[in-house]
């Protein structure tokens, strides 16, 4: 599920897992009852006295994610560790809710679609130039593209890409600005490569208007956190007129691809692992380690 994966935790008085589970198969399960308890309906100190009557039975430590409501003040925010600490708890985790997802969230399902919204633009962004030479099996000729990439804190945020035949860039300037000015009450970009001339306007150096739906539809993926493996998967699925186009984007968008360790059980090695509280749960074995 991923550190942002959200997880329900609800438990009836007196009952594990299973009989919870008994007791929603059979349609009985009620959040409002007395002998139901969800962790998103308990209060932060309620949270505190459970963990401390089993904390001092343990000689180690245990772990607990406690969800911050967003609008908790800062000084309440402190005392909830200094609270902890007195109750004989040696760790506590806390997440203000808005900041991540929730990983312990009220309203979860595994058909849930978590829509993340997108970090503002600044008006200036850094730029990335990238210069790249296609050539198809269809068509032997080289192509000579220009794919410029904004960064937003080290992380592709929009991209534009040109025939370089188009734009009046020196193939050895590979970086630069892409600055976001408004124009008749539409927004353009301008392209400012450092060492060569700035561009205005490099809307208006695409080839086609689906040239630029491609980029603006790109843009807008890489600003609300879609995965960019995924993105170069469905660039390189393009047939037709957009195919060499899309080619050279997911080409070069191929670069920023984040190399991730793939964790596995410790106890059976499978990758089939699920975050929980802050711990790794294999889903195969039901190992449980807080990596």
């Amino acid at each position: 599920m991923g550190v942002t994966g959200e997880v329900v935790a609800k438990a009836a008085a007196g009952s594990g897992h299973k009989q919870v589970k008994y007791i929603k198969d059979k349609n009985e399960w009620d959040k409002d009852a007395q002998w139901a308890a969800c962790t998103d309906s308990l209060l932060v100190d309620e949270h505190i006295r459970t963990m401390s009557m089993l904390a001092r039975y343990v000689d180690s430590a245990i772990s607990k994610t406690l969800n911050i409501p967003n609008d908790y003040e800062y000084n309440g925010f402190k005392n909830v560790y200094i609270e902890a600490w007195r109750q004989g708890i040696k760790g506590f985790t806390t997440y203000r809710a808005g900041t991540m997802a929730h990983v312990l969230s009220a309203e979860s399902s595994k058909n849930t679609i978590n829509k993340i919204a997108a970090i503002e633009r600044p008006r200036i962004l850094p730029c990335e130039i990238h210069h790249i030479i296609y050539r198809s099996s269809e068509n032997p000729d080289e192509t000579h593209w220009i794919v410029c990439v904004g960064m937003l804190d080290d992380d592709p945020y929009e991209v534009f890409a040109f025939r370089a035949k188009d734009l009046p860039i020196p193939n050895k300037v590979d970086k630069g600005e892409l600055v976001k000015r408004k124009c008749h009450g539409k927004h353009e970009y301008d392209l400012r490569p450092q060492g060569a001339e700035p561009v205005r306007n490099i809307g208006e150096y695409f080839d086609s208007a689906a040239e630029q739906v491609v980029t603006r539809l790109i843009s807008t993926s890489l600003r609300h956190g879609v995965d960019i493996e995924h993105i170069i998967d469905q660039l390189l699925k393009s047939e037709g007129d957009i195919f060499s186009f899309s080619k050279v984007i997911a080409r070069t968008l191929k670069k920023y691809i984040k190399t991730v360790k793939v964790l596995k059980c410790k106890s059976c090695g499978s990758r089939k692992l699920q975050m929980a509280e802050g711990c790794f749960i294999c889903l195969d074995c039901g190992h449980s380690a807080c990596w």
